[in-house]
């Protein structure tokens, strides 16, 4: 599987679906589902929007555990955290906050409550 290609497709799929259904991500975000990490901070910029939406819409999914899990870990000490942090919009950033403060009564996710809510203030949020 060619990742640039499949990462190439999601524009398309949600310019023409996203209105009706964001299940043409399943595809390529549930085969990726632990990239994120892997993304360099101005992919990570380009890409995060795509988790956040199929997590919103897939809340039990691989998919949601992983950014959930990911996003949780914020440690703005570090310098991957810091360069990503830093190329957000204070807007993105707050979404983010929200995603994960949505996200930590979703089952499954409870388990991880006392971290998100430890890290949510991280992201802006409070």
């Amino acid at each position: 599987m060619d990742i640039v290609k499949n990462f190439a497709s999601i524009p398309d799929c949600l310019i023409s679906l996203y209105e009706k259904d964001v299940s043409c991500l399943s595809e390529v975000l549930e085969w990726h589902k632990d990239s994120l990490p892997g993304f360099t901070p101005e992919g990570f910029l380009e890409i995060i929007k795509y988790y956040l939406l199929y997590s919103l819409e897939y809340p039990e999914s691989d998919v949601a555990d992983y950014v959930v899990l990911h996003l949780s870990g914020i440690n703005k000490d570090r310098r991957y955290w810091r360069d990503r942090y830093n190329l957000l919009s204070e807007d993105q950033r707050l979404s983010i906050a929200e995603f994960l403060n949505y996200m930590k009564n979703v089952d499954g996710i409870q388990m991880f409550k006392g971290e998100i809510d430890k890290n949510i203030a991280e992201w802006g949020g409070t």
